[in-house]
């Protein structure tokens, strides 16, 4: 079912997450009954007054953040009260449809609603099965209950919202740090690829990893990684996954992509993005390619997910430019083999629900001039953007076979290092550095792991994607 492009940007901007496969009724439904009430600049004014803050949020900006965090607040009631673990990346996606039916449906259709969605999902995921599987009674008391909260929580939430926006390290920060032009010390692709990634586990850490080394039963990247028990180039209380994230999906995309003259072939588009490549590739701007990693690695070795994108809806981005023609034609020239185009609208359907996720966390990437001053926002369908996705994919496509011993290799040193820290005598910090040229022919130097952690993570290689635990 082909729907156009000014569709697909509302249906995201709604986080109303459909399929390819859902009816023309379901989407118009969502499309069009949104029953959100956003704050008015009357009330912002007031609220900012109250609270002693100049605010420079504009109506549309506000309301865009509001329906973000507003419905990102209720998936978490939905999760709390039915055990929605959203343990992968297809539960995520079902979970937002379900959200937006709670708010959107009224109570004589919520039921019948729900058994349509129920039908349309081409992946059923164990969460999704046990949320149908709920008594009828059971979701319209839930109903009621999110239904209430949205009618009570907008004083509170634009109080958030403006915080978000205007506090420590906020959408504005991140703005102005998007227009400087300073390569930080330790984050640029330059000096990372000096440096490498400097990782430490503090004294608590280590004694949390001793406890759980004393009979592990997976190895204790996989135990640990939804755990705040690392620091990763100054950032501090950092999960243990995104010790892999960082270093493949940031530090070797990124050194992958100016290896192969990508960077510079789309080196205008990141200046209009400030340049992450060479101030900071961990700033909310470096999302943009460390995502499309990401969301390789995710397709590649956990393949069950919907889409939300087609292939024409794709091609009608590209509208001009040499990059774009260039990405077109390797589209046409791939669009008969199903594993490159189906794959191509993964990655976009992902890509698109995470700058969503980041908008709403960090704030919308801003466009800027040449001289860095800012000129408004990217629009997340930004043609060149979409261009560089393509080049992307179709790079990650044609070498997907080196992915894998990469990726193995550095959760296999990160286990490395979890592992001799949580056998230290002592409690002490302990420090480490992952680079690029020690990776591609990793081994370790002392005998810590065993074959068999050792063969789990080869044949786990989708483990950091995701959620749930393997084992």
């Amino acid at each position: 079912m082909k729907k156009n492009i000014k569709q697909f940007v509302i249906l995201l901007l709604f986080y109303c997450i459909t399929t390819n496969t859902m009816h023309d009724k379901l989407i118009r439904e969502q499309l069009e009954i949104d029953t959100i009430q956003t704050p008015s600049i009357e009330e912002i004014d007031k609220i900012a007054s109250e609270e002693g803050v100049e605010h420079s949020v504009n109506v549309e900006e506000i309301k865009q953040l509001y329906r973000l965090e507003l419905k990102d607040q209720i998936a978490n009631i939905i999760s709390s009260h039915t055990g929605y673990t959203k343990s992968n990346y297809q539960s995520s996606l079902i979970l937002h449809l379900l959200t937006s039916a709670f708010i959107n449906q009224p109570e004589d259709s919520l039921i019948p609603h729900f058994k349509h969605i129920q039908k349309t999902i081409q992946h059923p995921t164990q969460d999704s099965d046990i949320f149908f599987a709920l008594p009828e009674q059971n979701l319209l008391e839930l109903h009621e209950k999110i239904r209430t909260f949205v009618e009570t929580c907008r004083p509170n939430m634009t109080r958030q919202l403006l915080e978000k926006v205007h506090g420590n390290y906020g959408h504005r920060w991140n703005d102005e740090y998007e227009t400087k032009q300073v390569a930080h010390q330790s984050r640029s692709l330059p000096n990372l690829l000096g440096k490498g990634i400097q990782i430490k586990i503090p004294s608590a850490s280590i004694l949390i990893l001793k406890k759980l080394a004393i009979n592990p039963q997976c190895p204790l990247i996989e135990i640990t990684k939804n755990q705040r028990l690392i620091a990763i180039n100054g950032f501090q209380n950092s999960k243990v996954s995104l010790a892999v994230h960082d270093t493949f999906d940031h530090l070797w995309m990124f050194n992958e992509l100016e290896e192969n003259g990508i960077l510079k072939r789309y080196s205008d588009f990141l200046q209009r993005v400030g340049n992450p490549q060479s101030t900071d590739i961990f700033k909310r701007e470096g999302e943009l390619i460390a995502s499309t990693m990401f969301d390789y690695r995710n397709i590649l070795f956990n393949a069950d997910s919907d889409v939300i994108i087609s292939i024409d809806q794709i091609k009608e981005l590209l509208t001009h430019g040499e990059n774009q023609a260039r990405a077109l034609s390797l589209i046409n020239a791939n669009e008969e083999n199903p594993e490159y185009s189906t794959g191509l609208c993964k990655i976009f359907t992902g890509i698109y629900i995470e700058l969503l996720e980041q908008h709403r966390k960090h704030g919308s990437i801003k466009n800027l001039d040449k001289n860095f001053n800012i000129t408004g926002n990217m629009s997340i369908t930004d043609s060149e953007y979409a261009a560089l996705i393509i080049e992307i994919f179709d790079h990650l496509h044609s070498k997907k076979q080196i992915i894998l011993p990469y990726l193995s290799n550095i959760m296999t040193a990160i286990e490395h290092e979890l592992t001799k820290a949580a056998h230290q005598e002592d409690n002490n910090p302990h420090s480490f550095s992952i680079k690029l040229d020690d990776i591609k022919e990793y081994k370790p130097k002392e005998h810590v792991l065993s074959e068999a952690t050792i063969d789990w993570i080869k044949s786990n290689p989708g483990s950091m994607t995701m959620r749930a635990k393997r084992c």
